[in-house]
C-alpha cells in the first residue's frame, strides 16, 4: 500500500495492476487530495480500518474476488463503507447495473477514453457526495430545533391565555417538558429582601431535586455560580453542555445525573427591565443547547418578559383604580361624619342664593331632610331674627367680596337655636358659592367650656395673640405638630414652620388681622421629628368690647395625604392619556366608546366625537358584532379575568396595523365597563422578521465552515463558537459560550492564545498567527487570522478569529526534516562505526596492559604514571563512545540505573566553576531507566554545556526531571511510562530559522566546536526509544525536553566500592583476530589463574570446543569477538555453540558491531557481555561473576 501525501481529504484506489493504479493516481493529482494506492483487498481493508476516505475507486476484477464481493465483505465486517466507484475493462451492462444496485455512485469502463474521463467523473462524484453531506447536516439541524420551536409557540399561546403570573409560570414549565421535549423545567422567583432565587413551580422529572434549593444572586459560593445564579446576575442566558464535566455544576451533579439531566440552560426573566426570576431547563442529551437553540431560548426569554410586562401594567392600572375608589369612599365618609356641614349655593334667576348641595351630616346636625333644605326660603327663614339682617347682608356680598365669614344662630327642626360659624367662598364664575357651617354654640355659651372643647376637639385648633404667638392649642394640634402643649404655648408660630414659610405667614397674618377672617391658607409645618405636613388654615379674629384686637381663633385641616392623592391621581390620568399604548373604555351594554386616550386618536385618525359613535368590531375587521360579543362573553360571565389576543385595527383612512390587545371587565359597585389596552406591534414584528433573517444567515455561515470561527470578549470569554470548533472540543457550541478558553485548553496554551489576542487589541487591526492546541489526537497546529470587534463608537470589545488546521502539513515538514537528519546521522554513523571498531581494539590492548601493570605494581613508584596513562585512555574511550552513538552498531548496552543519581552527578560536574546560577529540580521517587548510563549522561552533559555556552555573561541554568505517563493518541511516542528531563537556560536563545537544524551533524553557529554534540544527543535518545525537542525565544533563552522510557520503579543508586580482583582456575577459549588484544588478554587471563587458548576463526573455535568436550575437558568459558573479517564471527559461532553445548559459558565482546547483540546479548544466547576496551578489573569481575553462577 502506497500513499502520496497531499493536502486535503483522501481517495482510495484499489487496483491490482500497479501500472494502471499509478496512472490513475497521476490523473487524479489535480484534486489535491491524499491518494492511497492499494493492490490487494487485504491492503484496502487495512486502509479502511485506518480511516474512511472521501471516495474509493475499485477495480471490478480482483484476484480471487470482484469489487461487489469486496464491498459486501467490508459491510459484513462492520467497517465504515465510503462512497465508491467501480472501474472495469468489461463493458458489461449487467455488471454496471449490479454495481449501481450495490451502492456505487458511478461506473467507469477502461476504454480508450478512460484516463481522460477519470478526473471529470471523480470530480462530479465528489461534488455529489459533498451535496449529500450538506443535506444530511441540514436535516439534523432542523430536527434538533423542532422541539424548541414547539416550546416557543406553545409558550406564546399560554401567554395570550392567562393574566395570572402563577398560572403563566406553571404553564411555561408544563409546555417546556410536554412540548419542548425537555427532561425538567422549573421557575424560581427573586426574593428582593433576601437576594435569593427560590423555586416557585416546576414540571417533569423533579423527584426532590429542588428540595432546599436556594441560590444567592450576588453570592460567591459555588451554589451561586451555576447557570441559574449566573443568568440572574449577568442578565444573560447561561448554558451547560455537559453536567457530568462542567465544574460549575459540581454542587448538583450527582442529583442531576441520577435524574437523567445531561445538559441545562438558565434564562433570566425580567419584568419592566428588572430581574423577576429565572427559568431553568434540563435536557437528557449532552450539548442540547447549541448556538441555534440559544437563539430560540433568547426569543422565549423576550416573549416571557413581554407577557410579564403586560401583567404588571394591568396590575398597576387595577391598583390605581382601587386607590381612586378608596379615596372617593373615604371622602364620602369624612363628609358624613365630620361636625362641619359642607354645602354649595347657586344663584337663582332673581339673583338670590339657594342651597344646591349639602353634606350627608347636615340632617343629623339640623334635623332637616335634604328636600326641606332645598325648599325656597328655608335658609333665611330659620336664621335667628336678630341675626338675620346682618347674615343676609353679608351673604349678599359674598359674590362681590369673594368670601365672607359670619356667626349667627340657626333654628333646628326641633325649634332650638345653635350658633353657626359660616364660611362662604364665591366660585363658578360668580354663579356658585361653597361654604361650611360649624356649630359654635358651646363656644358662645361658655369660655371655659369652649377652652375644653378647643383643646379636645378632633379638629386642629389654635389661637394667637397680635404678635403671632401661640396662646392655646388643641390636642389634635399637638398630635399633628408633635410638640406638647407646654412646648408650644408662648412661642411664635414661625418657630413651627418649614423653611421658606415664615414670609408667607407674616404677610398673610397682617391681612388676617385687618380683614378679621382667614380662609384656606396653606402652610407647610416642620414637625418635632423633622417631617413635614401641609395644613389648610381658616380663622377669625376676636376683638375686645372696645373693638381692639384680642386674639385669633383658627381651625386647620391636614391635607398632606389628600394633596398627594390628588397628585397621584393627576399623574395616573396624565400617564393613561400620554401612554404609548392605546387605551379604550367602552360600555358593556351598547359597546360604544366612553374614553379613548391620545395614542388611540393619533394612530386611528378619528376625532373623539367620531369614536364615540363607533363600536369595537367596527375598528377590528377580524370581528363581526356577533363574534366580538361572543369573545367578550367569558368576561361578562366572570369565567375569565382578561383576554389577550392579537388582531388588526382599522384606521380612518382604511389602512390597518397589528396590535396586541388586552381586554378586561372592570367593576366598581354598580358601575361596569370594558377596558381595552392595545399595543402596536408593527415594529416588533418587522424587527423580529429581520432579526430571524440575519440570524439564519449568520448561523449558516458558522455551521457550514470547516475552519474554526469564534469570538471572545475583552474578558477572554467566548461569545461565538461554530460547530467545527465545538466538534473539535467534543462538545456543543452552547457549552462554549460564556466560558473562558482556559476551560478547554491547558493554561500555557491559553496564555499563548491570549497574548495573540492582546496584540490584536493593541494594534486594532487584523493579524496572522500560527497557534497550537492539544486535542485527543495530540497537539495540532492552526493558521489563525484574528481581527478586532468594534462597537459603534469604535471601541474594541472583542476579538474574532478564523483558524484552519495545518497540522498535517506541519507534521509532513517535521517528518521530512527528521528523515533528512536521520540520513545524515546514518552516513556519519557508517564512518564512525568503522573508526570506533579499530580504535577500540587498539584501546583494549592499551588499557588491558596498563590495568594489569597497575595491579602488579601494587602502588609502586610507577603507579601515578600508570594511573595518568589509564585516564588518558579513558578519555580516548569516551571519544569512541561519541562515535558509536552515531552508528548502527552503537546500540546501547542497557542496564537499569538510577536517573536521580546520574543527573545529580552530571549536573554537579557541568556546573562546577561556572558563572551562571544553577537550579536542580528532581522529582521525588524518580523512576529508573534501563539503558546505557554512559551514553545518556554524555547526551545530557552535551545539553548542559550548550546551555552554559549560551550564557557567556551569566544567567540561570535549570535541570529538571519528573515522571510522566503518555496516553494513547500522542503523535511522538507510544503510550507508557517515561522520565521527562528538561534543560533550560536564560541565554541568548536560538533564532527560529536555526531551531529546526540544531540536531543536524556539523551544524553550529559557534566559532569553536564541530556541531556534533546535539547530533550525538539526538542519536542516543532515539536509540533508547525516546524523543528530544527544542524550543527557544531569542533574547529569553532555550529549553530542551528529553523523554526516555522508564521502568516505573525507583531504585537506590549503588554505593561506590573498590573493585576486588577475584582469581580462579580453569581454561578459557578465546575467539579474537587482533594480536594486540590477544597478547593483552593472555597476560590478564594468566594473571587471574586461568589457562588461555586462542582461535582466530569461529569455525576453529567450535572445532576446539567440540574436541575438548568430547575428551571430557570442556572449557570454563568462551570469550568471542563479534567481528572476524573474512571468517565466522562471534554471533554465528556463539549460536552454533549454544545449540551444540547448551551448558557452555559464552561471553560476547566487541568494540563495534552493526548487530544489536551487545545491547541484547541474552536474546542471542550469550551469558555475559565484555565491551571493548576492557580492563583487567572488568575481565576479572566478569569471570568471577560467571563462576559464582
Amino acid at each position: 500500500m502506497e500513499r502520496s501525501k497531499e493536502s486535503g481529504g483522501g481517495l482510495l484506489l484499489l487496483e491490482d495492476d500497479k501500472g494502471t493504479c499509478e496512472l490513475e493516481a497521476q490523473r487524479l493529482e489535480p484534486l489535491g487530495l491524499e491518494i492511497t494506492k492499494c493492490h490487494s483487498v487485504e491492503a484496502a481493508m487495512a486502509a479502511l480500518l485506518a480511516g474512511t476516505p472521501q471516495l474509493m475507486l475499485v477495480d471490478y476484477s480482483l484476484p480471487g474476488t470482484n469489487a461487489l464481493e469486496f464491498v459486501e465483505t467490508v459491510k459484513a465486517r462492520g467497517v465504515a463503507m465510503p462512497p465508491f466507484m467501480v472501474v472495469t475493462g468489461r463493458g458489461d451492462e449487467t455488471v454496471a447495473v449490479a454495481a449501481m444496485k450495490a451502492g456505487a455512485c458511478d461506473y467507469l469502463v477502461k476504454n480508450g477514453d478512460f484516463l481522460d474521463n477519470l478526473l471529470p467523473a471523480v470530480t462530479k462524484a465528489l461534488e455529489k457526495i459533498a451535496l449529500l453531506s450538506e443535506l444530511e447536516a441540514a436535516q439534523k439541524s432542523t430536527a434538533r430545533n423542532l422541539h424548541l420551536y414547539t416550546f416557543l409557540a406553545q409558550m406564546n399561546l399560554a401567554a395570550t391565555q392567562t393574566r395570572d403570573r402563577g398560572a403563566l409560570f406553571r404553564r411555561i414549565c408544563e409546555v417546556a417538558v410536554g412540548d419542548g421535549g425537555l427532561r425538567m423545567a422549573w421557575i424560581g422567583l427573586l426574593d428582593q429582601d433576601l437576594g435569593r432565587i427560590l423555586p416557585h413551580c416546576w414540571a417533569g422529572a423533579v423527584d426532590g431535586y429542588l428540595d432546599g434549593l436556594r441560590i444567592e444572586v450576588s453570592g460567591s459560593a459555588p451554589e451561586s455560580n451555576g447557570p441559574t445564579g449566573r443568568a440572574a446576575r449577568l442578565g444573560r442566558i447561561q448554558a451547560c453542555a455537559d453536567i457530568a464535566t462542567d465544574p460549575t455544576l459540581a454542587p448538583w451533579r450527582e442529583k442531576a445525573l441520577a435524574r437523567g439531566y445531561r445538559s441545562s440552560a438558565a434564562i433570566p426573566l425580567e419584568e419592566n427591565g428588572r430581574l423577576a426570576g429565572a427559568l431553568t431547563i434540563y435536557s437528557e442529551e449532552t450539548g442540547f443547547f447549541s448556538g441555534a437553540e440559544l437563539k430560540l431560548l433568547d426569543e422565549i426569554r423576550a416573549d416571557i418578559s413581554l407577557a410579564l410586562d403586560a401583567i404588571a401594567s394591568e396590575e398597576k392600572r387595577a391598583v390605581a383604580q382601587a386607590a381612586l375608589e378608596r379615596t372617593s369612599s373615604q371622602l364620602a365618609h369624612i363628609m358624613d361624619v365630620t361636625p362641619i356641614i359642607l354645602f354649595t349655593l347657586k344663584a337663582s334667576a332673581d339673583g338670590t342664593l339657594a342651597p344646591d348641595w349639602v353634606s350627608g351630616n347636615s340632617a343629623a346636625l339640623t334635623g332637616y331632610s335634604p328636600e326641606e333644605m332645598f325648599s325656597p326660603g328655608w335658609w333665611s327663614e330659620n336664621i335667628h331674627p336678630d341675626d338675620r339682617p346682618a347674615a343676609m347682608l353679608s351673604q349678599g356680598q359674598v359674590l362681590e367680596r369673594g368670601s365672607v365669614t359670619q356667626d349667627f344662630r340657626f333654628r333646628r327642626k326641633g325649634g332650638e337655636y345653635f350658633w353657626v360659624h359660616a364660611q362662604l367662598n364665591a366660585s363658578g364664575g360668580g354663579r356658585e358659592v361653597t361654604g361650611s357651617w360649624t356649630d359654635i354654640t358651646r363656644l358662645k355659651e361658655s369660655e371655659t367650656r369652649f377652652q375644653e372643647l378647643f383643646e379636645k376637639t378632633p379638629v386642629g385648633y389654635q389661637s394667637m395673640d397680635e404678635r403671632g404667638r401661640l396662646l392655646a392649642v388643641s390636642d389634635t394640634w399637638c398630635k399633628v405638630f408633635g410638640f406638647t402643649r407646654e412646648e408650644a404655648i408662648g412661642r411664635p408660630m414661625t418657630d413651627f414652620l418649614a423653611p421658606g414659610q415664615a414670609g408667607v405667614f407674616a404677610e398673610s397674618f397682617e391681612k388676617f388681622k385687618r380683614a378679621g377672617t382667614q380662609e384656606n391658607l396653606e402652610l407647610e409645618i416642620l414637625r418635632a421629628d423633622g417631617s413635614r405636613r401641609l395644613l389648610n388654615y381658616s380663622g377669625k379674629v376676636a376683638h375686645n368690647p372696645d373693638g381692639s384686637f384680642r386674639q385669633t381663633y383658627c381651625v386647620f385641616t391636614d391635607i398632606t395625604e389628600t394633596r398627594e392623592q390628588n397628585k397621584r391621581m393627576r399623574l395616573l390620568n396624565d400617564a393613561i392619556s400620554a401612554s404609548f399604548d392605546e387605551v379604550y373604555i367602552f360600555d358593556p351594554q351598547d359597546f360604544h366608546y366612553i374614553f379613548v386616550n391620545q395614542s388611540a386618536f393619533k394612530n386611528l385618525g378619528y376625532t373623539a366625537a367620531e369614536l364615540q359613535r363607533l363600536t369595537p368590531w367596527e375598528l377590528k375587521r377580524d370581528f363581526t358584532e356577533a363574534s366580538f360579543k361572543s369573545a367578550a362573553a367569558p368576561l361578562l360571565r366572570k369565567e375569565q379575568h382578561m383576554l389577550l389576543f392579537e388582531t388588526r385595527l382599522s384606521r380612518k383612512d382604511g389602512t390597518t396595523y397589528p396590535v396586541e390587545l388586552r381586554l378586561q371587565l372592570v367593576e366598581n359597585g354598580d358601575e361596569r365597563f370594558f377596558l381595552a389596552v392595545a399595543n402596536d406591534v408593527t415594529e416588533r414584528k418587522h424587527a423580529a422578521d429581520e432579526l430571524e433573517k440575519q440570524r439564519r444567515l449568520f448561523q449558516d455561515v458558522l455551521d457550514n465552515s470547516s475552519s474554526f470561527i469564534y469570538a471572545l470578549d475583552d474578558e477572554g470569554r467566548f461569545i461565538i463558537a461554530n460547530r467545527s470548533l465545538a466538534a473539535a472540543l467534543r462538545t456543543e457550541p452552547a457549552a462554549i459560550i460564556g466560558k473562558p478558553r482556559e476551560n478547554f485548553m491547558s493554561p500555557e496554551t491559553a496564555r499563548e492564545h491570549q497574548a495573540n489576542d492582546q496584540q490584536v487589541f493593541a494594534g486594532g487591526k487584523p493579524l496572522v498567527f500560527e497557534e497550537t492546541a492539544a486535542g485527543t489526537g495530540g497537539v495540532s497546529c492552526y493558521y489563525s487570522v484574528k481581527f478586532p470587534l468594534k462597537d459603534a463608537a469604535g471601541k474594541t470589545y472583542g476579538v474574532c478569529g478564523i483558524s484552519s488546521d495545518i497540522t498535517e502539513r506541519k507534521n509532513a515538514e517535521r517528518m521530512m526534516a527528521e528523515m533528512a537528519n536521520m540520513q545524515r546521522v546514518e552516513s556519519l554513523g557508517a564512518l564512525a562505526g568503522g573508526i570506533a571498531h579499530d580504535f577500540n581494539n587498539m584501546l583494549t590492548g592499551i588499557m588491558a596492559n596498563l590495568s594489569l601493570l597497575s595491579a602488579r605494581s601494587g602502588g609502586g613508584e610507577n603507579a601515578d604514571i600508570i594511573r595518568d596513562t589509564l585516564e588518558a585512555a579513558r578519555s580516548a574511550q569516551l571519544l569512541t563512545t561519541h562515535l558509536l552513538a552515531f552508528s548502527k552498531g552503537g546500540k546501547p548496552v542497557k542496564k537499569e540505573f538510577s536517573m536521580e543519581k546520574s543527573l545529580a552527578d552530571i549536573f554537579t560536574l557541568a556546573t562546577r566553576g561556572t558563572k551562571a546560577a544553577h537550579d536542580l529540580r528532581l522529582s521525588e521517587g524518580l523512576w529508573s531507566v534501563e539503558g546505557d548510563e554512559g551514553q545518556i549522561k554524555q547526551s545530557i552533559n552535551n545539553l548542559l554545556v550548550n546551555a552554559l555556552q549560551a550564557m557567556p555573561s551569566g544567567g540561570t541554568l535549570t535541570l529538571a526531571a519528573e515522571n510522566t505517563e503518555l496516553t494513547a493518541g500522542g503523535a511522538v511516542l507510544p503510550p507508557g511510562k517515561y522520565v521527562r528531563v528538561t534543560v533550560a537556560d536564560t541565554g541568548i536563545g536560538i533564532p527560529k530559522d536555526y531551531l529546526a537544524r540544531v540536531f543536524e551533524p556539523y551544524f553550529t553557529t559557534k566559532t569553536q566546536g564541530h556541531g556534533l554534540g546535539l547530533s550525538m544527543t539526538w542519536s542516543v535518545v532515539k536509540n533508547h526509544g525516546g524523543h528530544v525537542e527544542a524550543s527557544s525565544e531569542p533574547g529569553k533563552g532555550t529549553q530542551f525536553e528529553v523523554l526516555l522510557p522508564a521502568t516505573g520503579r525507583n531504585i537506590k543508586p549503588e554505593t561506590a566500592r573498590d573493585r576486588e580482583i577475584v582469581k580462579g582456575a580453569g581454561r578459557i577459549l578465546m575467539l579474537e583476530d587482533e594480536h594486540i588484544v590477544i597478547r593483552a588478554a593472555r597476560r590478564m587471563i594468566s594473571e587471574l589463574g586461568y589457562e588461555c587458548e586462542v582461535t582466530e576463526d569461529g569455525a576453529e573455535t567450535l572445532k576446539r570446543y567440540d574436541a575438548e568436550a568430547a575428551a571430557g575437558r570442556p572449557f570454563t568459558a568462551v570469550i568471542m569477538d563479534l567481528t572476524i573479517p573474512g571468517g565466522m564471527g562471534g554471533k554465528e559461532a556463539g549460536a552454533e555453540l549454544r545449540r551444540r553445548h547448551p551448558e557452555a559459558v559464552i561471553i560476547v565482546s566487541s568494540g563495534y558491531s552493526d548487530e544489536p547483540v551487545m545491547a541484547d546479548f541474552k536474546s542471542f544466547g550469550f551469558d555475559a557481555v565484555l565491551p571493548k576496551p576492557y580492563r583487567y578489573e572488568d575481565l576479572a569481575e566478569t569471570l568471577s561473576r560467571l563462576a559464582r553462577k
